[in-house]
């Protein structure tokens, strides 16, 4: 009796902190009424109006590969194709993380380039990916110091790491973000977050609370120091750059006020939408995942105000300041200016959609190159033991070796020769004089054109 007993006040004593620490979702803030619930209703009904409209144009066009390969960075392989109203976009394989972190901004009112999950059959193999509007002529915030960048792109910033933090994005470096516009100083004004491959994925950290660690505590390394809200956040301890925290806080509680059954109904219509086919492809988004990457967003969502505070409270007094998050802006004004966004862009998406033919473009899309995904990805594992220095380099290069020679005896004669390339750069690494390109220029290895 006793031991039942004992172990029925533990269960209480459990339940009790599970209560404090994570309560049931309820409406947690005071202001979402009625009112406040049909205001985000109307956001929600005209986001899903446009995606729909989006999703029509796609399924429209038809694509063929572009002569012009304008994208050869970063670490994933990478095609160009061209449709047929002229505009470029850019494969990547598997990505409906991608699709999904694209759609959370367009919902918060912060650009991001249109993407769409497609089927490519490249030299007779099927590739599940996705492919993204190309934007030419950009720069990106490379070389840019926090100080170089106008209030309307730092404004953006702060509210890119929220919805980043939100996700657990990791990977917010500089390159990973495109200057639409400069101010009349010539700083970086109208900016907009491309590639985000590590958004929504099984992390361990998420980026607001590293950020934390980072910023707060000093303890810079390897990973902290490519992520470019962590300067951000050093810049305005040192007093380079102001930042406008109450702004910034209306945008965060406009987030967290977000009603979650709306919000929870928004991110399991992206799932029907571009989960399904990748769920055999893409083990970081798999069905069985979806449900608790749902209650984790819904969680983040929950304490998104609260996290902010603390971050910037503690970044203010390490500048010698207090911060202020009173607000001085109404969070319904959001919603007006994002609703009116997102009408305008359906105008023009309307004007667009009807001008163009309405029978549908082949799917799947196919494409014949100089290129091998199956021969990219042996590629990568020996240009990642190189960089890395991490496992035995020779061993790893006598097996790539071989998995490459069995994946050319059956492959097209394009994929033949993007094999043959591989094949002479791991036996250049194997005489021992190193990497051609960066390991962040691993797709200048083979040219899909020639």
């Amino acid at each position: 009796m006793e031991r039942s007993q004992k172990i029925q006040r533990i269960a209480c004593i459990v339940f009790f902190l599970i209560c404090l620490f994570f309560p049931p979702f309820p409406r947690v803030f005071s202001d979402q009424t009625s009112d406040n619930t049909n205001s985000y209703s109307k956001l929600v009904s005209l986001y899903k109006l446009y995606f729909e409209r989006q999703e029509e144009l796609f399924k429209k066009l038809t694509f063929k590969f572009s002569a012009d390969q304008v994208v050869k960075g970063g670490t994933s392989f990478k095609l160009t194709l061209e449709d047929n109203l002229g505009k470029k976009w850019i494969f990547k394989e598997k990505g409906a993380n991608r699709v999904i972190a694209q759609r959370l901004y367009t919902l918060f009112g912060l650009n991001a380039p249109e993407i769409h999950k497609i089927q490519l059959v490249l030299n007779g193999k099927l590739c599940v990916g996705t492919l993204q509007e190309f934007i030419p002529g950009l720069s990106t915030l490379y070389s840019y110091a926090p100080a170089s960048i106008s209030a309307t792109g730092l404004d953006y910033l702060m509210k890119a790491q929220v919805v980043d933090w939100m996700m657990r994005d990791h990977d917010p470096h500089s390159s990973n973000f495109l200057i639409i516009s400069f101010d009349k100083q010539n700083r970086a004004d109208e900016l907009m977050r491309i590639d985000q491959d590590c958004a929504c994925l099984d992390h361990e950290v998420s980026v607001l609370d590293y950020e934390r660690m980072v910023a707060i505590d000093k303890n810079l390394n390897s990973s902290a120091a490519s992520n470019f809200y962590c300067r951000i956040e050093e810049a305005y301890q040192e007093k380079k750059i102001d930042l406008d925290l109450k702004r910034a806080y209306v945008f965060v509680r406009f987030i967290a006020d977000f009603p979650n059954s709306q919000f929870e109904e928004v991110i399991w219509d992206l799932k029907s939408r571009g989960e399904d086919s990748f769920s055999k492809n893409d083990p970081g988004m798999l069905k069985k995942k979806y449900e608790f990457f749902v209650n984790y967003l819904v969680l983040n969502k929950r304490k998104m105000s609260e996290d902010f505070k603390k971050l910037y409270s503690k970044l203010a007094a390490l500048r010698g300041a207090r911060a202020d998050f009173s607000e001085n802006l109404r969070r319904s004004d959001n919603l007006e200016e994002y609703c009116a966004n997102l009408k305008n862009k359906l105008n023009t998406l309307e004007k667009t959609n009807s001008s163009i033919n309405s029978n549908p473009g082949d799917r799947p899309v196919r494409i014949s190159a100089i290129a091998s995904l199956d021969g990219f990805r042996v590629m990568y594992r020996i240009y990642y033991v190189c960089w890395s220095e991490k496992g035995d380099l020779k061993k790893e290069c006598k097996k790539a070796l071989k998995t490459l020679a069995r994946l050319g005896s059956g492959a097209q004669p394009n994929e033949k020769k993007a094999i043959s390339l591989y094949m002479q750069e791991i036996r250049k690494i194997q005489a021992g004089k190193g990497m051609t390109y960066p390991f962040n220029q691993i797709n200048k290895l083979v040219d899909p054109i020639f």
